[in-house]
């Protein structure tokens, strides 16, 4: 979960039936969280449980679980145990199949976390987060030892809340959009939600006659939120999206293309009035 790299975004990611408690302090669980938050879209959701917790730990219980069919009979054993706050998980399985018995250990180590810790976590990463109880769509409470249900949504950014830095491809002369694996030029942008301020001006040392070169111009766009060109390739375009950037194909003079965009992005983001 930490070191998880799929090279792609998704609408949604989940890690449930306790799978979170593998990460055993909160500097794993961090990691985990924001490595969850880069493999999303914007709006993604991530929902995971958080089985162990302090709120409904109860030191030292013993729980037995068992399974009875005409043949096979299995009883699952465990008590609950923490130390520098691991839960110790050493379950001891007994096996009657046939009239022979067998027995069996299963050992874990899993994390038990403060549900406000994780909280915080959550928010500091990016998240807005929701908590519910056992699957349900009831809102979870303190005390009622339900198992809490973690949906975290990824905070679409909003205009003005942070600045969106602009790659426009352009031409030789910097005067239209080129397409964005053989754009030699890019300049840099920053849009602020109400105006916008040229930054940089960039070249992409390209062979020219080579194909397949928008890995160049991804290092030069690097830390740009979105990309304006004139067209781009069926490999590059998932590549940028990927990388976490919006991008708009649009034709014609920079100046005109950047406007329609910022344009629409303040449309986007006005609040509705009824």
């Amino acid at each position: 979960m930490k070191k998880l790299e799929l090279k792609s975004k998704f609408d949604v990611v989940i890690c449930i039936f306790s799978a979170i408690h593998y990460n055993t302090n909160y500097n794993e669980l961090e990691d985990t969280l924001t490595n969850f938050y880069n493999h999303l879209e914007n709006g993604g959701i991530l929902i995971y449980d958080l089985s162990f917790n302090y709120d409904n730990w109860i030191e030292g219980v013993v729980s037995v679980d068992t399974m009875v069919e005409e043949e096979l009979k299995i009883a699952r054993i465990c008590q609950s145990t923490l130390k520098n706050g691991i839960f110790n998980a050493n379950f001891v399985f007994l096996v009657k199949y046939n009239d022979k018995f067998d027995f069996d250990i299963d050992e874990h180590h899993l994390g038990v976390f403060e549900i406000d810790e994780v909280i915080n976590i959550m928010n500091e990463i990016g998240f807005k987060t929701y908590i519910y109880g056992d699957f349900t769509f009831e809102i979870w409470e303190s005390g009622k030892c339900q198992r809490p249900i973690f949906v975290g949504i990824k905070k679409v950014k909003q205009i003005g809340e942070n600045n969106m830095r602009i790659a426009v491809s352009v031409s030789d002369d910097e005067k239209f959009t080129e397409h964005f694996g053989r754009a030699q030029k890019f300049l840099i942008y920053e849009f602020d939600g109400e105006k916008t301020e040229f930054l940089d001006r960039r070249e992409s040392k390209k062979i020219p006659g080579e194909k397949h070169q928008w890995g160049k111009s991804l290092k030069i766009v690097d830390d740009c939120d979105v990309v304006i060109c004139l067209q781009i390739g069926m490999t590059a375009k998932p590549g940028l999206k990927s990388a976490g950037k919006k991008v708009v194909e649009d034709e014609g003079r920079v100046e005109e293309v950047l406007n329609r965009f910022v344009e629409h992005e303040k449309f986007m983001n006005k609040p509705l009035n009824f």
